[in-house]
């Protein structure tokens, strides 16, 4: 990991391109100084093949389909809505790579503390008609 660090320049992206964050200001000591170390100033994004720039929401739904596609390829994981243990096990007896099963379960309503984060459905139409504008042109 050092020499891909070293091959990589990182010391010299780090002088470049400091970290910004509150991390010292709204979490304690122990917990900034790891968000810290996880924390990098640029991120190298090519596996996803985006030659522009695009929206936040965009850039999100990309990387959590990548994700999705490596852990599925790593492990298989198969959600169910029902989860029938018997047939589970009848299913995986033969199976000739790992797969995982689980149940999930739907919020009847979304918490308070993520509507705050979401955009209204009036900012969403606004969204669009830009995105298709900015296609047009």
């Amino acid at each position: 990991m050092l020499l891909n660090q070293i091959k990589g320049n990182a010391y010299e992206h780090y002088l470049k391109n400091p970290k910004l964050n509150n991390f010292n200001e709204t979490l304690p000591e122990h917990i900034a100084e790891q968000a810290n170390e996880n924390l990098k100033s640029i991120y190298n994004l090519d596996f996803l093949g985006i030659t522009k720039p695009v929206l936040e929401r965009k850039l999100e739904n990309m990387l959590v389909e990548k994700i999705r596609d490596f852990l599925i390829e790593l492990v298989g994981i198969i959600l169910c809505a029902e989860k029938n243990d018997l047939i589970v096990e009848l299913a995986l007896r033969n199976a000739p790579r790992p797969i995982g099963v689980a149940g999930y379960q739907l919020a009847e309503e979304l918490p308070k503390k993520l509507k705050e984060y979401l955009s209204t459905i009036e900012e969403l139409k606004i969204e669009l008609i830009d995105n298709e504008m900015n296609k047009k042109r």
